[in-house]
């Protein structure tokens, strides 16, 4: 179990291990270790990596952003390991810093119809899932038949589909951080196929596994391996 001393060198190798996920804008390494301490409840040490984010951070408009974007990670994958422990996180980490870093404003428009959240949420299961999308959604009906309605029209519409914040891309590893942390290897497998029909590289896909591996402390042998490319590719 990782204690506050032993911090800083835990994330001087996760970073290191997330090197393949460096794009020009920013590297996402921080958000998948962010919702990795929220799954693991270890939220003494969520804190402690914001203030060492914060520390590195140039200024106050970068400050402003690295919060934001801690933030909605925490926020979007709720949805996969409970609201109530996303709402205890978020708490906890507005307590922590200098609430003039942080905007309530909201980011998602309320007024969409919901038809129109439907519609956007298969667009994006779709991305994920690919081929295998009537077959999955079958698969959901069977586990209740109301729930294709709620993922496609209340998760995947109004929360995976919104990328304000985060990427496409960066959603997709926020989703599998999430995922895998909670030891969920079937739903682990399906996200990472995911993020390779989105554009992932294999090395990358494998860098997100390893960084929430070693961050949530998650037995190794239990999370699989994603396939050698997009499921999709002839």
């Amino acid at each position: 179990m990782t204690t506050n001393q032993q911090l800083p060198q835990l994330l001087a190798q996760l970073q290191r291990i997330a090197e393949p996920l460096d794009t020009a804008a920013r590297n996402p390494w921080y958000l998948l270790v962010a919702i990795c301490f929220t799954v693991q409840r270890k939220l003494d040490l969520l804190v402690d990596l914001v203030a060492f984010l914060l520390s590195r951070a140039q200024d106050h408009s970068a400050k402003v952003d690295l919060l934001a974007s801690v933030r909605e990670a925490i926020f979007t994958t709720g949805v996969l390991y409970g609201n109530p422990l996303m709402i205890n996180a978020l708490l906890h980490l507005r307590n922590s810093v200098d609430p003039h870093l942080l905007s309530d404003t909201p980011l998602r428009d309320p007024t969409v119809p919901v038809t129109e959240l439907h519609h956007r949420g298969y667009t994006y299961f779709q991305s994920i899932y690919g081929d295998e999308t009537d077959q999955t959604l079958r698969l959901l009906a069977s586990v209740h038949p109301d729930y294709p309605y709620s993922a496609l029209a209340l998760i995947f519409g109004p929360i995976f589909h919104f990328h304000g914040i985060l990427t496409q891309t960066e959603t997709s590893y926020c989703i599998c951080a999430a995922l895998i942390a909670n030891n969920l290897p079937v739903q682990s497998l399906w996200h990472m196929k995911g993020a390779l029909r989105l554009g992932a590289s294999r090395e990358q896909v494998l860098a997100v596994r390893q960084v929430v591996i070693l961050a949530s402390g998650v037995d190794e042998s239990d999370v699989p391996l994603p396939p050698a490319r997009s499921p999709d590719l002839a």
